[in-house]
């Protein structure tokens, strides 16, 4: 009797989990979704170094309608913030100089969206898009060259400086927009019927900024690239 249950039961999960991972035509799905990413290296010698660093933020919301079981088109709306910065520092002698470049980037990036998806087993679904995109980009820039004496060895400490003379400048925020395509593989878990993760595995992009004459393609599947968001199935 108890093993009559227990087999019952467990065809009774079996079941339902099938059941919660369906994505039926006429389906609705809304998605918030983000990503975020972080580089930084150093390069040179004691008195002759490069510092780079750059951060990479995205979030975005997306509705995908079902019109044919496992084929959905949708819309989405996405914002990013990009920030890098370069730093040379340089010493001879006693006398030292600091440059610095500083940029940052924001934008909107309104996406058409088309794609396919395919039951895995369990709760899992695997995700083909193809997003069409549209970029409204405004990027600012900022430079400063500082000079001076060192009084200690500790020559990297703006503080040890005996005079600082310096340069500061920042260009005018310039305006962009560019054209964009993106493939990109997605695989989603659902918790319920109605509640799914997704991370987004990277993918093939190419870009055209207005006025220039050639495109960029970007081949990234790196993990560090990878994105995750939260869905809702009607």
């Amino acid at each position: 009797m108890r093993r009559a249950s227990l087999f019952f039961l467990t065809i009774m999960l079996f079941l339902s989990a099938n059941s919660i991972a369906q994505i039926d035509q006429h389906t609705l799905r809304f998605s918030v979704s983000g990503s975020y990413t972080e580089e930084n290296s150093n390069d040179g010698f004691l008195k002759n170094k490069t510092y780079t660093s750059s951060e990479n933020a995205q979030l975005g919301v997306s509705a995908d309608y079902y019109f044919l079981k496992g084929f959905f088109a949708g819309v989405g709306l996405y914002y990013i913030n990009e920030s890098s910065r370069s730093t040379h520092k340089l010493l001879v002698n006693d006398y030292y100089i600091e440059s610095l470049t500083d940029v940052g980037t924001i934008g909107y990036v309104p996406t058409l969206r088309l794609g396919t998806s395919k039951h895995l087993g369990h709760r899992f679904y695997g995700h083909l898009l193809l997003n069409a995109q549209y970029y409204s980009i405004e990027n600012t820039t900022y430079t400063a060259v500082m000079e001076g004496k060192t009084l200690l060895p500790d020559y990297m400490n703006i503080a040890n400086l005996e005079q600082a003379p310096h340069f500061i400048e920042q260009t005018p925020t310039i305006s962009s927009s560019a054209m964009g395509a993106m493939f990109e593989p997605a695989v989603s878990y659902y918790f319920t019927k109605s509640l799914s993760c997704t991370i987004g595995l990277g993918g093939v992009a190419y870009t055209k900024t207005k006025g220039s004459e050639e495109g960029i393609f970007h081949l990234n599947f790196n993990p560090s690239h990878w994105s995750l968001g939260i869905d809702w199935t009607l």
